[in-house]
């Protein structure tokens, strides 16, 4: 019996170490696997990171390294963040880039964002756009202009147009908003709605038109513009001579035209100083551009200047394409 007891002993002492063992095991691998996936974590200057997942991270730092830096600085996107001092929009674009995933936007949608705002639209080089003419509204003496192409019966330009006054309301002596003419064909009243603007605005009542239309997009028709042209208190006889006037319609068609040649492919498009803009239509997106925007002197000064003597024949092919941004 004793012998027995023994054994039962020595064999609970066995199966103790080995489950000590085996948690003692499982406690080093788990261990080694952190340590190894806390390795695989990017490191991304500048960004704050804190809401991202370590595969968010990943995928944000797959975006960095192969886009180019905002700047034009001949190094990628991620690079560029290290050098912040001489480029503060790429701090500015790369923390909306990880602010919008930790959103939840798909990293696939804000890699094609990222790409079209940088080569198609921060970094390009500005477009001559026809600006004598048409209505305006804001500073006086903006330091950024914005040109919106649109289409008064667009879904999408009505609700961007909405939080794009909302923005420019809070820098009223900063920002100037210019609206421009693409009427789409497949949109039977698109084509109507601009001329009834620009009739309008022969009597300087452009933007009364334009928020009447935008609120009434979905039930327009010839009879209610009339009547929306009454409402707002234009002259109606006037009115009605100038919706058939060569002027207006020259007016439309000529921004039409231009949307054309820019290449322009939908509606509402929208220029700041004179260059695309690619991100989202809401205070955020425009919030960003704005702060690019203001920062852009400093940050191509600091391009121009970058570097020793010995730096500058080797930078000089930076400098003349910022140079040719501007």
């Amino acid at each position: 019996m004793k012998k027995i007891l023994f054994m039962v002993i020595i064999l609970v002492i066995i199966i103790a170490i080995a489950y000590s063992q085996c948690a003692h095991n499982s406690q080093s691998v788990a261990t080694s696997k952190s340590t190894q996936a806390s390795a695989e974590i990017p490191k991304i200057a500048g960004l704050n990171t804190a809401r991202l997942t370590t595969p968010q991270i990943q995928q944000l730092a797959k975006i960095l390294d192969e886009e180019m830096c905002p700047c034009g600085k001949p190094v990628s996107f991620n690079q560029c963040l290290s050098i912040a001092a001489q480029c503060s929009p790429a701090i500015f674009l790369g923390q909306w880039i990880a602010d919008r995933m930790a959103d939840g936007v798909p990293a696939n949608l804000l890699a094609e964002a990222t790409t079209k705002e940088i080569g198609g639209g921060f970094a390009s080089k500005p477009e001559n756009i026809v600006l004598d003419g048409y209505a305006r509204q804001g500073a006086a003496n903006p330091k950024i202009r914005i040109v919106e192409f649109a289409d008064f019966t667009c879904v999408h330009c009505r609700a961007a147009t909405k939080s794009l006054h909302s923005f420019a309301q809070k820098y009223p002596n900063e920002i100037e908003i210019m609206f421009k003419h693409m009427p789409l064909a497949n949109h039977p009243m698109a084509l109507s709605a601009a001329e009834a603007a620009e009739a309008a605005g022969l009597q300087g009542k452009f933007w009364e038109m334009h928020d009447a239309l935008f609120d009434n997009q979905n039930k327009l028709n010839k009879d209610l513009i009339l009547g929306l042209a009454k409402a707002i208190g234009l002259n109606f006889a006037q009115f009605q001579k100038d919706l058939e006037s060569k002027q207006v319609k020259d007016k439309v068609i000529k921004s039409t035209e231009e949307a054309r040649r820019l290449g322009l492919a939908g509606t509402p498009t929208f220029f700041f100083n004179s260059r695309q803009y690619n991100l989202s239509f809401d205070l955020n997106g425009f919030e960003l551009r704005r702060r690019m925007e203001l920062a852009r002197p400093q940050s191509e000064l600091n391009a121009l200047k970058k570097g020793s003597h010995s730096e500058k024949q080797a930078s000089a092919p930076n400098a003349n394409a910022v140079a040719q941004a501007q």
